[in-house]
């Protein structure tokens, strides 16, 4: 049997690939992967759970840029030693001979973590998985790989239109300093809708506090919650990236909601536009509201029909499943 090693960067996570974890109404998409994978005859594993010989390994994916790297980015690679990197699983690799096997997955937006999009960087790898469309045009190194979700979501207690509240955010509080960021125009329609339309919206997540009236905290099912809400405020990390399409959308049509959605140029080559609320069609936050509060449930009904159609289709199953995104890291590594 192959072996891919994929690193999340993350050591406490749980082998995503062979434990199926719950998490609410949401399926475990990466656990689908695994055994996917494992059919195939390749077994895609984390780090800490790999117990062979790293010199045999296929391939080594890194979940965005190995924060080794990033830190000594100034040094040829070849004069990276155990001083740098006596504890990192980057240096085992390379230490292992598997310079010419290692490859990265660009997850996260240059808004988020610029070094992602370090060209120089890029060469340590011999495939550069991303959704980023200006990336890919370039050819190889640059593989597509789009952003993983579920086959689809079984959500038991449907809320008719008339038993839910208006919208609801679900998103950390973060920020940045990139003129693409978005992080400000979520903070800028919690604080309207805080003031103007208090009794419509809730908004969840962590690192908020109570300044924000609105706040109701972290929640463990984050689809259970997002089903009592008509809409979902459905913004990216960054605009003006063509191809980022995360799970904020798919989050929001899998829970029966319907999603307000900023951030890819191009969503609608991805996401059919009869499924979302565009924001980029209002002129302001009170524009949209007004929208928001005057829509009828006939309309809103034929959100939720076009989102149930979209999720069934090919459209949705041939580029984000499970089954997709093995073909991809497949035809990437050339597996």
């Amino acid at each position: 049997m192959k072996t891919i090693i994929y690193d999340t960067q993350q050591p406490d996570m749980v082998d995503m690939f062979h434990v199926e974890r719950k998490n609410g109404a949401k399926p475990e998409p990466w656990f689908q992967v695994g055994t996917r994978f494992r059919e195939l005859g390749i077994d895609i594993v984390t780090p800490g759970r790999f117990s062979g010989d790293m010199r045999n390994v296929d391939a080594v994916l890194f979940q965005n840029m190995p924060r080794e790297l990033i830190a000594h980015r100034n040094l040829p690679i070849k004069r990276l030693g155990k001083r740098f990197f006596s504890n990192s699983f980057y240096y085992a690799c390379i230490r292992n001979g598997l310079a010419k096997r290692l490859s990265v997955v660009l997850y996260e937006p240059e808004v988020v973590l610029p070094e992602n999009y370090d060209t120089d960087l890029h060469k340590a790898f011999a495939t550069v998985f991303t959704w980023s469309v200006r990336h890919l045009k370039r050819g190889r190194p640059y593989s597509p790989l789009l952003y993983l979700q579920p086959v689809s979501v079984d959500m038991e207690d449907f809320k008719a239109f008339s038993e839910r509240k208006l919208l609801c955010n679900f998103s950390g509080n973060k920020s940045s300093s990139h003129p693409a960021e978005l992080y400000s125009a979520r903070v800028d329609l919690i604080r309207f809708m805080e003031q103007h339309a208090p009794e419509d919206f809730d908004h969840y997540g962590y690192g908020w506090d109570t300044s924000f009236s609105s706040w109701r905290g972290p929640v463990r099912d984050k689809l259970g919650v997002m089903a009592s809400y008509r809409f979902n405020l459905a913004y990216e990390n960054s605009s003006r990236e063509k191809g980022y399409v995360t799970e904020k959308i798919f989050d929001t049509l899998n829970a029966k909601s319907v999603p307000i959605y900023w951030g890819a140029e191009d969503i609608s080559d991805f996401v059919p536009a009869s499924t979302y609320v565009d924001r980029r069609n209002f002129t302001s936050n009170q524009e949209l509201l007004t929208y928001l509060q005057s829509m009828k449930e006939d309309e809103w009904q034929s959100y939720l029909k076009a989102s149930d159609d979209f999720l069934q289709s090919p459209a949705y199953r041939k580029k984000f499943t499970p089954n997709a995104i093995v073909e991809q890291l497949r035809a990437g590594l050339s597996m």
